[in-house]
Order: structure tokens, then sequence, then C-alpha cells
């Protein structure tokens, strides 16, 4: 039951989350299909765009898939030109995962619309206004993380 005005708008605020998030997850899914990819592995070379470069390990970790998944997803991203493993020339042992230059171009040709709507949607806020949006999506993603750590120790 809604006792107040405020309780109304969390509520309306948290189903709206829920709904973008739905979508967002159809529109990723989408998109994945779009580049001849699946989700799991756009995920993962979204990561590794943001990073540069990562170790299998390391990809494993911010996932949260196992090593056995990770090798799968490097071995399809690597058989569609996406990404390159190159050894570490310290210590021959490692391996690093690498974006291959101009292989983001596919994804964001098809994003464009996508960013070109954004742009002209947030047109219409103020700078500080900007910055609470800003400030809400990184206080979620922060949430997020402890969630799932919260449920990463539970197993």
């Amino acid at each position: 039951m809604i006792d107040s005005k405020r309780d109304k708008l969390f509520e309306e605020i948290m189903q709206a989350g829920r709904e973008e998030s739905r979508l967002s997850i159809l529109f990723r899914n989408l998109i994945a299909e779009k580049v001849g990819s699946n989700i799991t592995d756009q995920e993962c070379m979204d990561f590794l765009m943001e990073m540069g470069k990562a170790t299998p390990g390391d990809l494993a970790r911010i996932t949260g898939l196992t090593t056995g998944a990770i090798t799968s997803v490097i071995d399809r991203l690597e058989r569609a030109g996406f990404v390159k493993r190159e050894r570490d020339t310290k210590d021959r042992r490692k391996v690093f995962v690498k974006p291959i230059a101009g292989s983001a171009e596919k994804a964001e040709k098809v994003y464009s619309s996508f960013v070109e709507d954004m742009l002209q949607y947030m047109d219409k806020y103020s700078d500080s206004e900007l910055e609470l949006i800003r400030d809400h999506y990184q206080n979620m993603a922060k949430i997020f993380a402890r969630q799932i750590e919260k449920l990463n120790q539970e197993k």
C-alpha cells in the first residue's frame, strides 16, 4: 500500500528502473546479434575497450565468469576478429587480450542512432541536472557492485 506521494514516487522510480533494465538487455542482445556475437561476448568486449587490455583472469574476475567460460569468450571474439592474444614481453607465461584496432566500428555503427537519441534527449537538461543524472548512475553502479559482492560471498 502506498502511504504517501514520496512512496508513490519511489515505486514509480523502481518500476521505471526495471523497465529500463529489461529494455537495455533486449537492446544489447539485439546489438550483439547484429554484429554476429552474443551479449556475454559483447560485455567482455566492452570491458576490454575500457581497459585497453586484460588478462583472461582479469576478465573472469570482472565478469564473474569462470576461467573456462572466459577462454571460450576470448576464442569466439578472436575468431570474429574483435580481439587478439598477446604474450607479456616480461613474462611469456602471461597472456593479454587486446581489442583489435577498428574492431569496435561495427558495433559503433549500430549504436550511433542510440547515441544520437541520447544526446538529443539529454540536451534539454541543465548542467546541474546532468550532474544529478551522472551521480545517480555512478551510485547505482556502486549499489550493484556491493550487491554482486554480497551475493558472491553467499555462494
